[in-house]
C-alpha cells in the first residue's frame, strides 16, 4: 500500500479533520496505489465469469467444467457484460464513483483502523444488472476499531471534486448525503446494517470476525429493539464525509474550508471524522483510464 502523508489534522466546528495526500514524485507510491486499484476492480464480481466461483452451491462439476469451456473459449463476449457505459458528464460516470470509493477504502483501512469485506462490498458485488449504475444506499460501510478494542459502524459517504473553489460544491453534497444518513427516521442506516450483517455471516469464521459479527449482531439487535433511543444507536455509528480534491491550495494554505459547512450544533448526538485526500491529478482521467486498465473496453 502506498505511504500516505497527513498534512492537516485539526478540529473545526467541534469535529476531527484530516487531510492526507501522497507524494507524486514517489513513483513506487504511485505505482502501489493504481496496483491496488486496479486488482479491486478486477475483484468486481461482472467483471468474472461465474466460473470464477468454483463454490456455487447446487452445480455439478460437469455443469461446472462446461460453464468454464463456454467462458474461456468466448473471454471478449464475457468481458462486454459487465463494462459499463460511459457518460458524456465524467463527473457522473461510475466508473469515477467506483475508484473514488476504493480509493476511501484505502486510506481509511491504513489511516482510521477500518476494515473492511469483500463480502460487504457493494462494488465487488454489484450483478450484472448494475453495470451501468452507482451503488444504492451508502457508498462506503465497515467497522471502525479504536486503540481500546472498541468497535463502532462506518457510514462514509465519498464526493470527489477538482474545482479550485473553497468551498466547492460536492461538499455541500456530501453534507447533504450524512445528513440523510443521520437522519434514522428513513431507515436508511438501519438497511444498511441489516444488508452488512447477512452479508457478514458469509466470511470464513475467525477470532477477529467473529469478534466484529457479534458486535453487529449486537447493534443489529439494539435497532430491531424499540426501546433503544436514537441516541443509543448513533454512539455505535462514525460518519465519515469523505472528500477527494484536485486543489494544492488545500495543503499549501492549510484551507479546510471544504467542511465549514460541518457544525456540530446542526447534530444531536454523532460521531463525525471529516477526511478529504489531496490528489496531485486530474480526478475524472485518473479514474477512469485505471478502470479501463484493468477491465479494458474490447467492443
Amino acid at each position: 500500500m502506498p505511504k500516505f502523508n497527513k498534512r492537516i489534522n485539526t478540529e473545526n466546528n467541534g469535529f476531527e479533520i484530516r487531510v492526507y495526500d501522497i507524494d507524486s514524485s514517489n513513483q513506487d507510491d504511485v505505482n502501489k496505489l493504481e496496483n491496488y486499484i486496479i486488482s479491486k476492480v478486477k475483484k468486481m464480481k461482472i467483471h468474472n465469469g461465474i466460473s470464477t466461483y468454483s463454490n456455487i452451491n447446487g452445480i455439478k462439476k460437469e455443469f461446472l467444467n462446461k460453464i468454464k469451456e463456454a467462458e474461456n473459449n468466448n473471454k471478449n463476449e464475457l468481458s462486454k457484460i459487465g463494462i459499463p457505459k460511459e457518460n458524456k458528464m465524467k463527473w457522473f460516470d461510475v466508473r469515477r464513483s467506483r475508484i473514488t470509493e476504493f480509493m476511501s477504502q484505502l486510506l481509511l483501512e491504513k489511516e482510521l483502523n477500518c476494515v473492511f469485506f469483500e463480502e460487504t462490498d457493494k462494488r465487488i458485488n454489484l450483478s450484472a444488472f448494475e453495470a451501468d449504475e452507482h451503488v444504492k444506499g451508502v457508498d462506503v460501510t465497515g467497522i471502525h476499531i479504536d486503540s481500546n478494542g472498541c468497535s463502532k459502524f462506518v457510514i462514509c459517504e465519498v464526493k470527489a471534486s477538482s474545482s479550485s473553489d473553497i468551498p466547492c460544491s460536492s461538499s455541500k453534497e456530501l453534507l447533504k448525503d450524512i445528513k440523510n444518513s443521520y437522519n434514522l427516521t428513513n431507515k436508511r442506516v438501519f438497511r444498511e446494517i441489516t444488508d452488512f450483517t447477512l452479508k457478514l455471516s458469509e466470511v470464513n469464521s475467525s477470532n477477529d470476525i467473529n469478534n466484529i459479527m457479534e458486535y453487529i449482531v449486537d447493534l443489529y439487535a439494539k435497532i430491531l429493539d424499540e426501546k433503544s433511543s436514537k441516541n443509543l444507536i448513533l454512539d455505535n455509528i462514525l460518519f465519515i464525509p469523505f472528500l477527494i480534491r484536485r486543489n494544492p491550495k488545500i495543503i499549501e494554505n492549510n484551507d479546510i474550508g471544504d467542511f465549514n459547512n460541518f457544525n456540530k450544533d446542526d447534530f444531536e448526538q454523532i460521531n463525525l471524522k471529516g477526511v478529504m485526500w489531496v490528489l496531485n491529478q486530474d480526478i475524472d482521467t485518473f479514474c477512469i483510464d485505471l478502470y479501463n486498465k484493468a477491465v479494458p473496453n474490447e467492443q
